[in-house]
């Protein structure tokens, strides 16, 4: 877990994030992503490979925390802006609220299984240990 304390020059809101890495991916490229904007943390999930094959396709993740209930959410796949690959998924703050909850009421892990219409089935484990500190570190997006 790592976060980055970060204010939008322009309008002064908090813009920062909290990241998880997705261990099986040793190059660090795949984690999740909370994203502070307008006072409301957003969930994305950044992969090295590409999770679609198509801008805009919509994705389901279905998520359970330590072991708790199965739960969805829907996302959009997008390109990176750095690579231009299709490996952000995000989600709106509706879809996000329900993810940030799991996370912050975990006391292990929260397994993630990415179902793009295009594409494989892709499961991720992310260890929330150390997540609710670093939440409030960048003030839980107020």
């Amino acid at each position: 877990m790592s976060y980055s304390v970060k204010q939008d020059p322009l309008t002064g809101h908090n813009a920062s994030m909290v990241f998880i890495d997705e261990p099986s991916d040793k190059s660090g490229n795949t984690y999740a992503t909370f994203v502070c904007d307008l006072g409301y943390p957003y969930f994305r999930i950044d992969s090295r490979t590409a999770l679609g094959t198509r801008s805009g396709e919509k994705a389901f993740i279905f998520y359970r925390s330590d072991g708790g209930a199965l739960r969805q959410a829907v996302g959009y796949i997008r390109e990176n802006r750095q690579t231009g690959k299709l490996s952000v998924l995000e989600f709106n703050y509706t879809q996000s609220s329900d993810v940030v909850r799991a996370f912050l009421t975990s006391q292990k892990n929260v397994v993630i299984r990415i179902q793009a219409t295009t594409m494989v089935p892709r499961t991720m484990n992310f260890a929330t240990a150390g997540f609710v500190k670093g939440f409030r570190a960048v003030k839980q997006c107020d």
